[in-house]
């Protein structure tokens, strides 16, 4: 539950230009993030205590969508292939 709080919360601060569909894939992408990232975050750092399990849930859950959508602008906004080209085949100019 607090993993799909957070989830929800996150929504309000995407925007408003989301359409219905897109706003229940955000929904869904946050929630799966909180339940899958946030128990392998706690048994990689050993954090112990129920209230922070929860409260790490609700924090993965809110911050999962944001983060995500930031990586995919960075990787969409790169030049990566001609990053790659560079490097392994030098620079041709």
């Amino acid at each position: 539950m607090p993993g799909a709080a957070g989830a929800a919360l996150s929504l309000k601060f995407l925007g408003g230009e989301l359409g219905v569909g897109q706003k229940i894939t955000s929904f869904a992408v946050g929630f799966v993030c909180a339940c899958y990232l946030a128990p392998a975050a706690i048994d990689l750092f050993s954090i112990q205590g129920g209230r922070v399990h929860a409260g790490i849930q609700f924090l993965v859950g809110l911050f999962a969508l944001a983060t995500c959508r930031e990586l995919f602008v960075e990787i969409n906004s790169a030049d990566l292939i001609g990053s790659l080209k560079r490097r392994f085949l030098g620079d041709r100019t």
